[in-house]
């Protein structure tokens, strides 16, 4: 990942919008970012990891992230962080927005985050997840190896083992390998299942093949019993069946007969009914309708008769109200005839407003021209003196353009004698290293004599006669060997003096069972023999341990003599590379004309007062810009006034020209055109209000009037229709009425009363019919019903006891049937759980079987893996390597004087080989030896860690303040972080030690300010 520009506003320290372009500061390969404490340096970190991966160093979601990275005195936030990276190389943008509530300040919005790539001309979204995979690192690796956070630079070095043990875990997620926890989750997942699988292998039940031969006898017979019972019972089912049949006949006779005798009794009463329903039928037919007629007209009358009596009323009522219509009629009129007066004033009060508008606009136009020569004249007055001035300073600036034009021949050659004095210090420390490399060897070959002479002093002379180291082995085998069995021939003369001391006579012999014992065995000077014994197991135990010793000793120095001889290979092939550059060096020197290679101090004067020309020219550039800027602007200003006095001019013209063409229409009087023009349209605004309302109130006051003699005229019409219908209704209802009465004579009926009697009584015709049917259905239904039965209980009549004695037969053989089946049942599941059993016994034998090989193999691993050493054992083959790859680097940048080595329990110590080659702690270094210790391990992690991720670019950003070291050790950093621009890595720095702001070119400045907040300046 390569940074390209990075935008902040709103962030932390930083209020206003704030740009850094990375391009210059990448292209110097070593750039710097330098501040006061507190000025915002590391918060251009912090926002490169939030815009790419959403998390930060100092806050997370928990602590309330996006109210507290939003500055205080800002209502919104943005990061704009533009990158290359992946493979191949593509341009990214990563967006992140917030703003706060304006109505609650410490409500913050979630941040929106956003993504792009560009492609082609245009930038395209894309998902964070793709963004960060092009990055190629997690948030936590990123922050390791692309970033070093302020305070942690030191900390991997100077850690104790548990710390850097731990560290090392996190940094490389060792953690997956910690893998006791799963074992032991195993292990009792597996003890349970032992547990189980013996519980229920003890529950199970076995049972010989004679027990599965007998049950298999017993359910064939109870089968066959099953198959007879159920033959027996199927024919008793069809006899019974039959039996129901008969039964059900006889019943259902009686009860027919029954209800036919019921029916019959109820004669009488339905013919009375039929009698009832005829009548009614025949006055709803004949007279139901006539009346309900007469009585529909009556009502109509009645309704007539109301309504003309409410539009008489209503009349009365609107008389009154038409005559003052009438009148307000009127006097709209008469309001209205104003108007044409109205008009013509209107017509004149605008007129006089629009002069006297244009009268203030030209006095108003006049003292603004005045004004504005006035001011013309002033700034023309300034513009000599800055046409002076810039003269001047160009005229300086081309003096000193001759002056600095040898910096770049200085800085090549300023640079050219530091490598040449680092090659010469590189030759001398070489060729000392060379010389210190013979000198240890020979003490390597005085110590291994020593050894060899102690492994000889300690051998016994009487049994080995050669005792070098490796034939001394063998012999001591064959030693061994022999006292073994010196030893076992002792136990066996002490056993066999035991059993000699146990004879008696007339007691058998445990050997050969003899009665008698003339010459018992006798075992002389035992004792003697086991002290001579017991000092030769001492003399070889002695020797064995002075062996083993003295071979891991040998073994130690040849290792060590194998590193002085590979040491001393690599230092003369490094003299000779740095005996060829150096030639190549001196004639890459390309001053002669001017300078001598000896005279570095001549150079450096030059550089010194060319450096000073050089800032005494940029002062005088940013003068003449600023003369320039002045100028240009002062010209925009003379310009932008005499365009407004042409305007204005040209303005105050038009306006008279105006004036005079309103003044050939109508012309006023001077005191007329003084008066207000807002108080003269408002006059005229008022009369053409008036205008619209007398006009209005005509049209209102006439359409009043005509809506209410409409409905005045509407009201008579109606009252004389009413009047009409009226008596209409009273001569059609007196001739009905006549001629109902005749009608109900003539049908025997004593007249409309008695009809109208016979309406009004209660009686549901519909229920009578239903009734009087249903009667005469059910009658012939029975009638029917009992003369199809009648022929089949004749031809086979029903016998309730034989029935009976049948049912009772079929129930006990039913009661055999379950009772054989139940038996049936009982055989065939014992015979299937004892087949079932036997399965299961087998199958969790071998459960059982495997689950114990799988316990012993488990607690081979949990012994392996306790106490989390797997994970020790593994974070120790990651930090030998890693300390080997910081070492390469360590020992070239201290000229082969010192390296670092992982010595027991994990502790880095380091080797001086100018003092021995001896072995002393990290603690013991000087502070510009520990940067550059602490560097070469930050480094090593960083390519480890880049080397698992695609692509080549290699950035790497240093927080660290560098504030504890003195000038020498500053002098040795800067020394050592040179080295890095020979290499494909580009360094960034952030401090605020002065020193380091000297010495690096490229570089940017961080600064606070109390009303604007954090500033970059470039």
């Amino acid at each position: 990942m390569i940074p390209v520009k990075l935008t902040l506003q709103g962030i932390y320290s930083y209020k206003e919008r704030q740009v850094v372009d990375f391009g210059r500061l990448t292209a110097a390969r070593l750039f710097g970012i330098f501040g006061r404490t507190g000025s915002g340096k590391s918060t251009l970190v912090e926002a490169i990891t939030y815009a790419i991966y959403g998390e930060t160093e100092r806050l997370s979601r928990r602590d309330g992230r996006s109210y507290n990275m939003m500055n205080l005195r800002s209502n919104e936030l943005l990061i704009d962080f533009e990158f290359t990276a992946g493979t191949p190389t593509s341009h990214y943008r990563c967006i992140v927005k917030g703003q706060r509530n304006r109505k609650r300040f410490d409500d913050a919005k979630t941040f929106d985050h956003t993504a792009y790539q560009f492609s082609g001309e245009e930038w395209l979204p894309v998902s964070l997840g793709q963004v960060q995979q092009a990055v190629g690192l997690s948030y936590d690796n990123f922050r390791r190896a692309v970033i070093i956070p302020q305070g942690r630079f030191q900390d991997f070095l100077q850690l104790t083992d548990a710390d850097r043990t731990r560290m090392m875990k996190e940094l490389f997620d060792l953690d997956r390998f910690d893998l006791a926890p799963r074992v032991g989750y195993l292990e009792k997942r597996n003890n349970e299942n032992i547990v189980r699988l013996e519980a229920l292998l003890s529950k199970t039940i076995s049972h010989d093949e004679t027990w599965f031969s007998q049950q298999q006898l017993l359910t064939s017979q109870l089968k066959q019993a099953l198959a007879e019972d159920q033959v027996a019972i199927n024919q008793l089912k069809t006899q019974i069946a039959r039996f129901n049949e008969l039964a059900s006949l006889h019943k259902e006779a009686s009860e027919k007969q029954q209800q036919l005798d019921a029916l019959l009794s109820q004669t009488e009463t339905i013919a009375a009914l039929e009698q009832q329903s005829s009548r009614v039928n025949r006055c709803m037919a004949l007279f139901k309708p006539a009346l309900d007629l007469l009585e529909e007209n009556t009502s109509r009358l009645a309704l007539i008769v109301g309504q003309h009596a409410a539009l008489q009323a209503e009349f009365e009522r609107l008389q009154p109200n038409l005559k003052k219509s009438a009148h307000e009629m009127a006097a709209a009129d008469e309001d209205y005839l104003k108007n044409p007066a109205r008009r013509d004033r209107i017509s004149q009060l605008r007129r006089q407003a629009e002069q006297c508008k244009i009268t203030i606009e030209i006095s108003d136009i006049e003292k603004r021209i005045v004004k504005g020569e006035q001011l013309l004249e002033a700034e023309l007055a300034k513009a000599e003196p800055l046409n002076q001035q810039a003269e001047q300073q160009q005229k300086l600036l081309d003096e000193l353009d001759a002056l600095t034009s040898q910096l770049p021949l200085l800085a090549a050659l300023l640079q050219w004698f530091d490598i040449d004095k680092r090659l010469t210090t590189e030759h001398k420390n070489l060729s000392q290293s060379v010389e210190t490399i013979q000198v240890q060897k020979a003490g390597l070959e005085t110590e291994n004599e020593l050894l060899n002479l102690e492994l000889q002093k300690a051998s016994p002379s009487t049994f080995i006669a050669d005792a070098e180291p490796l034939t001394a082995i063998t012999a001591l085998a064959q030693w061994e060997a022999a006292l073994r069995e010196e030893e076992q021939h002792h136990a066996l003369r002490l056993k066999m003096q035991s059993l000699a001391d146990d004879l008696a006579d007339e007691t058998p012999c445990p050997l050969c069972g003899s009665l008698h014992h003339p010459a018992p065995a006798s075992t002389e000077n035992l004792d003697e023999n086991a002290k001579q014994i017991n000092r030769k197991r001492l003399a070889l135990d002695h020797y064995k341990s002075t062996l083993d010793r003295v071979n891991r000793q040998l073994a130690h120095l040849e290792g060590r003599r194998a590193s002085l001889r590979q040491t001393q290979t690599d230092l003369l092939r490094q003299l000779e590379e740095n005996e060829a550059t150096r030639a190549n060096h001196q004639a890459l020197f390309n001053g002669e004309e001017l300078y001598s290679r000896s005279d570095e101090e001549a150079v450096k004067q030059a550089w010194s007062d060319s450096q000073l020309y050089q800032k005494q020219r940029s002062l005088t550039a940013t003068n003449l810009q600023s003369l320039q800027k002045q100028k240009a602007n002062l010209d925009t200003t003379l310009t932008r006034y005499r365009e407004r006095i042409a305007m204005l001019n040209q303005q105050l013209v038009e306006s008279l020209e105006k004036l005079a063409t309103l003044q050939q229409q109508e012309a006023f009087g001077a005191d007329q055109l003084q008066s207000d023009p807002a108080t003269l349209i408002a006059e005229a605004e008022g009369l053409a209000n008036e205008m619209e309302a007398a006009a209005l109130r005509r049209d209102q006051t006439a359409q009043a009037y005509r809506q209410l003699a409409e409905t005045v005229a509407q009201n008579t019409t109606r009252r004389e229709i009413l009047l009409v219908q009226a008596a209409e209704l009273k001569n059609l209802i007196t001739n009905r009425q006549q001629e109902l009465e005749q009608q109900a004579l003539a049908q025997g009926f004593d007249g409309v009363e008695a009809i109208r009697e016979v309406l009004s009584t209660p009686f549901d015709t519909e229920a009578a019919r239903r009734q009087i049917s249903t009667y005469k259905e059910m009658v012939a239904t029975l009638q029917g019903r009992l003369k199809e039965i009648d022929p089949v209980l004749k031809a086979e009549p029903y016998d309730p006891l034989h029935h009976e004695e049948t049912v009772i037969r079929l129930e006990n053989l039913s009661i055999n049937l379950q009772e054989t089946t139940l038996l049936l049942d009982r055989a065939e599941r014992q015979l299937i759980e004892a087949q079932e059993s036997r399965e299961e016994a087998l199958r969790l034998t071998e459960a059982l079987h495997a689950a114990r090989i799988r316990a012993e193999n488990l607690e081979v691993l949990a012994k392996m893996f306790k106490g989390s050493g797997f994970v020790n054992y593994v974070s120790a083959i990651y930090l030998q390597q890693l300390v080997g790859i910081a070492n390469k680097r360590f020992h070239t940048l201290t000229n082969r004087q010192l390296s670092m080595e992982l010595a027991d329990g994990n502790n880095i110590v380091v080797r001086d080989y100018l003092n021995g080659g001896h072995t002393r702690s990290v603690k013991t270094l000087s502070g510009g030896q520990t940067f550059q210790a602490s560097l070469s391990l930050a480094l090593a992690l960083a390519d480890v860690v880049h080397a698992r991720r695609p692509g080549t670019d290699n950035f790497f950003f240093l927080d660290e303040g560098f504030g504890s070291l003195d000038r020498d050790s500053l002098q040795t950093v800067f020394d050592t972080l040179r080295t890095l621009r020979l290499e494909n890595r580009i360094v960034g720095l952030i401090s605020h030690v002065e020193e380091l702001q000297q010495e690096i070119d490229a570089s940017i400045r961080i600064e606070s300010h109390d009303e604007q907040g954090s500033r970059v300046i470039a």
